[in-house]
């Protein structure tokens, strides 16, 4: 029972001191690709969650990324910059 109660002690300390990454357009190409399955993100408006898989798809013009969660999916969509 003990063994019980200091795991779910353990499990509430460690959510707790998950931060939730803000993730947009604003945010750096290099930063969006150092997210990983497992990270907590939000779109500061209605979704939030563990990334359970990343998408990233490339055109011309862009890169997208799609980062699935439990209940929903957060796309941010990042101009190509040209040199």
């Amino acid at each position: 029972m003990l063994n019980l109660i200091l795991t779910c002690k353990l499990q509430l300390y460690t959510n707790c001191n998950m931060a939730s990454i803000f993730v947009s357009d604003k945010l750096p190409t290099s930063t969006l690709l150092e997210l990983k399955v497992g990270d907590l993100i939000n779109n500061n408006q209605d979704l939030s969650g563990t990334i359970q898989k990343i998408k990233i798809s490339e055109t011309d013009e862009f890169l997208m990324f799609r980062f699935v969660l439990a209940h929903g999916e957060i796309e941010v969509k990042k101009l190509k910059q040209v040199c």
